[in-house]
């Protein structure tokens, strides 16, 4: 790839990275250049990488977060929306905005319309994003996902509105109805679904978000 790229790598394990402490020893060994196999024999938060990739590295000009779960006491999924993406996000609760999603047609598109309209977003991507957001859903719908969150979805240089981190837990008891997702076990169950070979209960198959067609 003639671009420039980011090493990214998998492990089961989530939350923002946390400072090691200072090493006692004055002198620093320099490290050669990470790649895909060296990063699959490492560990993160002490949990072992399982994956790494190369991906194209892009020109980001605004991170959003984007959060779709099932509430269990709404008894219904809820949208979360941040106009700030990236690690952190638990301390900033106080900035993030709740849609109660209807189970059958998703969030409440007007309201969505309102939020983004009273926010800092240009008005050019307001309409991509509000339709990356009833994507979102669908995509938890289509796949029985418990949960689908984007992190960070951006806005690139050129205008475009992309998901360019995804994560998606999908239910343990719907994987089976889901071959197609590969999944070898669902990870949190006390006991195998029926039918199933079913696994980590992630996925980043789904396309979440498109360019934004609005000119620049």
């Amino acid at each position: 790839m003639a671009r420039p790229v980011v090493i990214k790598i998998q492990a089961r394990t989530t939350g923002p990275r946390r400072p090691r402490p200072a090493s006692p020893s004055p002198t620093l060994r320099p490290r050669p250049p990470t790649t895909p196999s060296d990063s699959s024999r490492s560990k993160s938060a002490y949990f072992p990488v399982t994956e790494g990739a190369r991906r194209e590295k892009l020109e980001i000009a605004r991170e959003l977060f984007r959060l779709l779960s099932i509430d269990d006491r709404e008894r219904c999924p809820v949208l979360l929306v941040s106009l700030t993406g990236g690690s952190g996000i638990e301390e900033r609760a106080g900035q993030v905005q709740r849609f109660v999603c209807d189970v059958s047609s998703g969030p409440d598109r007007a309201a969505i319309d309102r939020f983004l309209a009273s926010s800092d977003i240009p008005a050019a991507h307001r309409g991509a994003i509000a339709d990356a957001l009833q994507r979102i859903f669908t995509v938890a719908k289509t796949n029985e996902a418990r949960s689908v969150e984007v992190n960070p979805l951006v806005i690139t240089a050129d205008g475009k509105v992309m998901a360019a981190d995804c994560r998606i837990t999908i239910d343990d008891y719907a994987v089976f109805r889901h071959p197609d997702l590969n999944i070898d076990i669902a990870a949190n169950s006390t006991t195998r679904p029926p039918r199933s070979s079913a696994s980590p209960t992630t996925s980043n198959k789904p396309t979440i978000a498109a360019p934004s067609t609005s000119p620049r």
